[in-house]
């Protein structure tokens, strides 16, 4: 079979659709969706989140310089599509969709209650990338749902997550295997 040379492109996928919530006070609190998120090291657990400067949570992101990664199971899929279709400038999101702000443990940011896990997220570095600018953070604090915590771990294929693939969305809840299962 052969090979056909394509345009670069940012075909990497699934990648994880989230709910990003910032801001430090109820009065400049926002949640925005994003796909452009991942790990960056575990040792110290550091993670990112890319955004357009265009985004009203760009700039909250910018002068607060914290965030929470707030992970959806799929019956969030429609608020999560609907936050990422509308601007924290125009709508308040927490009312608009019926979410709870709660107290972060780490960071001023508001988790969000609906939300099985929250990943509490502090900036270290910003970096412009080109159309997007990636906010690297370290992760101060995971908090999740006693449901889904198991033997002191989060139990990801307890919660029926999604993804982002190539502008839709798919469910992933097809847990495979631990690493390392191929050599047992």
């Amino acid at each position: 079979m052969e090979k056909i040379t394509l345009a670069p492109a940012t075909v990497l996928s699934p990648v994880p659709a989230v709910l990003v919530s910032c801001g430090d006070a109820e009065d400049n609190y926002n949640i925005i969706a994003v796909s452009w998120t991942g790990t960056l090291c575990s040792r110290p657990p550091m993670t990112y989140v890319s955004l357009r400067p265009a985004t009203h949570s760009y700039h909250i992101l910018e002068e607060k310089k914290e965030f929470v990664i707030n992970l959806i199971p799929e019956d969030m899929l429609e608020v999560m599509d609907w936050c990422g279709r509308f601007s924290g400038r125009d709508v308040n999101k927490w009312q608009e969709k019926g979410l709870t702000p709660i107290k972060g443990e780490t960071v001023k940011a508001p988790l969000i209650k609906e939300c099985p896990v929250n990943i509490e997220c502090k900036i270290v570095e910003i970096k412009v990338l080109g159309s997007h600018t990636m906010f690297m953070a370290e992760v101060t604090a995971v908090r999740a749902d006693e449901t889904y915590v198991k033997d002191g771990r989060i139990d990801l294929s307890a919660f029926r997550t999604v993804a982002n693939v190539g502008g839709g969305y798919m469910k992933v809840n097809d847990f495979q295997g631990r690493q390392g299962f191929s050599i047992k």
